[in-house]
């Protein structure tokens, strides 16, 4: 890929690290495996601009369950699917998927050379700081799935396209929740989802959720309510690349919907296939995979497919041939394909998958055509270029179409008298009048280009000054829609601006002998009166702006200019009062021995005349090759203690619960490599999605749990609750918390056999937990842990006690991914006996960001009074990329966040008030840089005050 992309010759050595990936990490969460979260990053340039996420495949495959099929029954119904399991083939067939898992995650890259031109135009993010690499970093996300369907390519389309839009989206989501979302599932209710591809229905049905933000419509051309003059196949696609174009150009991409194996292996009117005549030529690799797909449209859904339309070249010829950019999630990234190819090669949706069939069913509305794309946009943009899909009405006439509607109805009525809109000769942009939307759109593209770029910079401030002028206010979002082509000879061009923001009316269905009817022509004056905001035309010397009839009058607010950060500040800073709440510091740290010499060796020498301390996180896959070593050389210690090359950490740990000699020797570990540093350990970090799994039985022929269950979650937190005790003994006081990641409600998956009529296709199906039993599965480990352990967690008294702190995680698929869940987490526990002096809540700020937090009184009393510890980040507030140094403008998001306030409102609750301190740990991936470290603990340390 590298060579493809930026022409580097193979023989140079790539440059590779550990990091966190968004998709390994989500995947470890599925698949119920505590290793590999993490996957090895691979940099494709020597500045580190772009680079890979790689799963780490073997070492996956080592750890995916070996689940056995549903025991209640080999075959389900579920609407109009049958779903048919295979009880003796079940756990090869979900290996076999997962090893044919392209070793691709996710990406992010930068501009390819062959497009280095200014002629291509594409979409980017900067997303530097939420991978954790710098501050400002520019590129394309890609992303790929690993195989446990046919295909997921809907959703790796759907979170590349929400990454896009990543300022104007509440949240980005992992595959299954975003299949979850998709599906209409109650997020707190038990269930199943299928691994398979999604179709149009559910992608709009994600796209435009509360979880998302954003809105999406399904685009097309409906024939039967268009004007004559586009009837035919060439034109079609003229308008339907125009729409693709406006959309990309204006900032936003598009998911285009085409059948892949047409799309890359028909031929073309000279008999080539998009394969043999790609620039530059692909990888052979891709190029073999590519050549095993059909070449002739098939009917199978299984050939369905989506891709991203990530950019366009500005300079093409006519509107037919114009050459798009897509991102492939089959094949490969940044792919140079005409508008004409998609077009031919589009699917046709069948509108019975959009909800009740009998809107289409025996009425007169007619059975739309095509509908092929799904431009992604801000929620407020509500008016589509092209007709739309809707379940309430089949066609809802777009922009284009109205727009040349217009243009009869100006010559009839002599409206305007001059310019009319024609759409052969147009050209539309979507612009923010909104200052806020500006801003937010600089992240996706830096200006507006194309040939007309011009006109329509001097449109914008010729219509807002003359707003701003006589009172007027425009709405956030306009369609600016430029005609060249003027009636009016002195005019170079007229630009007509539309109010994005409200919908247009539907289009009339009534037609008679003459032509368009009476009512049709009322709707669209109606639609002018609704829609237009006016014309701006330039001739040599003037501009001049027109008025629609009765565009929106909305008196201008005279705002003078304020200090934003004290307008977002003023409440939270009354509520802080004087001083800043007295934090003790210490950053995460992962237990192997080389990430504790890299890391203290990172960590600043002396802030405030104090060095932070350590959270250190047991285990990684890493602790268990140091451990053999280090073993090694107790020769006290049996050699069946030491961890086996292939055990996972959790059953080692398991088995050595009860092992003091082996607790004891871990011990030694930690403080040696600590204590020569003036390191002090205040807490250990753990991830067991164990903690959520049915208790465990035993295999045929075997007499004891398999490697799958409850029981090694209960065990490992005996061994950890041992050694917590043993550093305590050894002089780590501060060291007070276990944190422990509340697991996924996640259950089980099973391939499957997916039946409908005489389609049948291969898929996994997961099941999962109400959030209400996970939670309760989480509290009943935690209780066995706690019988087990009790007089090691309480050791000499009040002072000296040892608690576990549950975190929540953001995600529909995690035990604790909502408010209300971790609510009533927390009453149940304080409810419990057993629980409520042993088992406490890590609050993790960021995740808190995550769940559309603010202050601490929307997490309620239940969870901020029982705060043991408070986790720290810079990671998104979108998604959780990666634990990032805590910059500037992370803090300048987090102002009306109020973090100190939240630290004040901790501080208060009885674990802290005798220490005065409340324990906050700053997480990084792995060991940074020192000069990162410092700066992230200098900014902490000037942004709570002191420490």
């Amino acid at each position: 890929m590298r060579e493809w992309l930026y022409g580097n010759s193979t023989s140079v050595p790539l440059r590779i690290r550990i990091a966190p990936s968004p998709i390994t990490r989500s995947e470890a969460d599925l698949l119920h495996v505590a290793s590999p979260r993490f996957a090895y990053r691979v940099y494709l340039s020597e500045d580190g601009t772009t680079f890979v996420n790689a799963r780490r495949l073997k070492r996956l495959l080592r750890s995916v369950p070996k689940w056995a099929p549903p025991s209640s029954a080999s075959v389900e119904m579920e609407g109009k699917y049958t779903f048919r399991y295979d009880s003796t083939a079940e756990a090869k067939a979900l290996i076999e998927k997962v090893s044919r898992s392209s070793c691709i995650a996710d990406s992010f890259l930068s501009r390819p050379i062959w497009l280095s031109d200014a002629t291509f135009e594409l979409l980017s993010v900067d997303l530097g700081a939420a991978y954790g690499e710098r501050e400002s970093l520019v590129g394309s996300p890609y992303v790929k799935s690993v195989r446990i369907g046919p295909g997921l390519c809907a959703q790796a389309a759907c979170f590349m396209s929400v990454l896009l839009c990543g300022s104007f989206a509440r949240a980005v989501h992992d595959f299954a929740e975003i299949s979850c979302i998709g599906s209409g599932h109650d997020p707190s209710s038990e269930g199943k989802i299928t691994f398979a591809g999604m179709h149009a229905g559910q992608i709009l049905t994600y796209l435009n959720s509360r979880a998302v933000g954003l809105a999406a419509e399904l685009q097309g051309w409906d024939l039967s309510l268009a004007a004559d003059a586009i009837a035919n196949t060439k034109i079609k696609c003229e308008y339907v690349n125009m729409a693709v174009r406006a959309y990309v150009r204006s900032g936003f991409p598009v998911i285009y919907l085409v059948e892949a194996g047409p799309l890359w292996n028909k031929k073309d009117e000279v008999g080539h296939s998009l394969g043999q005549i790609h620039e530059p030529p692909l990888p052979i690799l891709d190029r073999r995979l590519i050549d095993r797909l059909p070449q002739n449209k098939v009917s199978n859904e299984d050939d369905h497919h989506a891709v991203v339309v990530v950019g366009y070249r500005a300079d093409s010829g006519d509107m037919e041939n114009v050459e798009f950019i897509i991102h492939d999630p089959s094949s490969l990234p940044f792919v140079r394909v005409s508008g004409k190819r998609l077009f031919q090669n589009r699917i046709t949706i069948d509108c019975s998958l959009f909800g009740d069939p009998t809107l289409i069913a025996g009425g007169n509305v007619p059975v739309p055509s095509q509908w092929c794309v799904i431009p992604v946009v801000p929620d407020a943009v509500k008016v589509t270029l092209l007709d739309r899909h809707t379940q309430k009405r089949i066609g809802s006439t777009g922009l284009i179409a109205w727009s040349i509607e217009v243009q009869s109805l100006c010559e009839k009525y002599k409206m305007w008298g001059r310019e009319s809109p024609m759409a052969d000769g147009s050209d539309f942009y979507l612009v923010a009048m909104n200052e806020d939307q500006r801003i937010k759109l600089t992240n996706h593209r830096s200006g507006f280009s194309g040939s007309n770029s011009g006109q329509l910079q001097s449109a914008i401030e010729a219509i807002s000054k003359e707003a701003h002028r006589i009172g007027r206010r425009l709405p956030d979002w306009n369609w600016f829609e430029i005609v060249t082509d003027c009636v009016d000879k002195n005019a170079s061009c007229a630009v007509w601006v539309w109010d994005a923001t409200q919908e247009l009316p539907p289009h009339p269905l009534d037609h008679d002998d003459n032509g368009r009817s009476e009512s049709s022509d009322h709707l669209l004056r109606t639609v002018i009166e609704q829609s237009l905001i006016g014309v701006v035309v330039t001739r040599a010397e003037s501009t001049e702006v027109m008025w629609g009839f009765e565009c929106t009058n909305v008196t201008l607010k005279n705002v003078p200019d304020q200090d934003f950060k004290t307008i977002l500040n003023g409440s939270a800073n009354e509520s802080i009062g004087k001083g800043s709440p007295k934090v003790k510091l210490s950053l995460i740290t992962s237990f192997c021995g080389k990430g504790f010499k890299s890391a203290t060796e990172a960590w600043p020498e002396a802030i405030h005349g104090k060095r932070p301390d350590a959270e250190v996180y047991c285990f990684m896959e890493r602790d268990l090759l140091d451990l053999q070593n280090w073993f090694a050389s107790t020769e006290s210690l049996n050699a069946k203690w030491i961890p086996g090359k292939s055990e996972e950490v959790v059953q080692w740990m398991s088995r050595c619960c009860n092992e003091s000699k082996v607790i004891t020797s871990c011990g030694q570990f930690i403080d040696y490599h600590l204590r020569k540093n003036n390191i002090s350990v205040t807490g250990l970090a753990s991830y067991f999605p164990h903690v959520t799994h049915e208790d465990a039985k035993p295999a045929i022929g075997e007499s004891a749990p398999g490697s799958h269950g409850r029981h090694l979650a209960v065990q490992a937190l005996v061994f950890l609750a041992r050694l917590a005790r043993e550093l305590r003994e050894r002089g780590h006081k501060s060291l007070r918390s276990i944190e422990l990641v509340a697991g996924s409600r996640v259950t089980a998956l099973w391939p499957a056999i997916q039946e409908f009529k005489t389609k049948r296709i291969s898929v996994v199906r997961a099941s999962y937990l109400s959030a209400e039993d996970a939670g309760d599965r989480l509290l009943n480990t935690l209780e066995q842990s706690i019988e087990k352990c009790r007089s090691v967690l309480l050791g000499n008294g009040e002072e000296d006690r040892i608690r576990f702190g549950i975190e929540c995680e953001p995600g529909q698929m995690f035990t604790i991914g909502r408010v209300e869940w971790a609510q009533r987490l927390a009453e149940k526990i304080q409810c419990s006996r057993v629980l409520r002096d042993f088992v406490c809540i890590n609050l993790d700020l960021a995740h808190a960001m995550l769940l559309g937090l603010t202050q601490p009184a929307q997490f309620g009393d239940a969870v901020t009074r029982n705060v043991i510890n408070v986790h720290l980040s810079g990671h998104s507030p979108l998604f959780h990329f990666g634990d990032s140094s805590l910059a500037w403008y992370i803090f300048s998001m987090s102002e009306s966040f109020g973090l100190r306030n939240w630290l004040h409102v901790i501080s208060r609750n009885e674990k802290h008030v005798q220490s005065g301190e409340v324990p906050v740990s700053v997480e990084f991936e792995a060991a940074k840089s020192g000069q990162y470290v410092r700066d992230s603990v200098s900014a902490f340390v000037e942004w709570v005050g002191k420490f």
